[in-house]
């Protein structure tokens, strides 16, 4: 497996979603998670931290923005979830 550079004066990796995923196995990352992630990457902001790079068809994770990502980002809340487990059992 080897990393796409995006330029010579860079060091950026860049990373297919199976290879990060390959890459990242023994920390739980999944092809499917990362896909779910891309998919959604405008709501979560993963597009505006730039760890996405489409090129056509392809789509590229920047390793370093995108671990740059996950340390800031919060999860989001699940309100249905909160709001049954505020409701008093009946």
């Amino acid at each position: 497996m080897q990393a796409i550079g995006s330029s010579p004066s860079t060091s950026t990796a860049l990373f297919r979603p199976a290879q990060f995923a390959e890459r990242h196995r023994s920390a739980g990352w999944t092809e499917a998670a990362l896909r779910w992630l891309i998919f959604t990457a405008h709501d979560n902001g993963l597009g505006a931290a730039g760890a996405i790079i489409r090129q056509g068809r392809r789509v590229f994770i920047d390793e370093e923005k995108f671990f740059v990502w996950l340390r800031s980002a919060r999860a989001p809340t699940d309100h249905r979830r909160a709001e049954k487990s505020a409701q008093p059992a009946r």
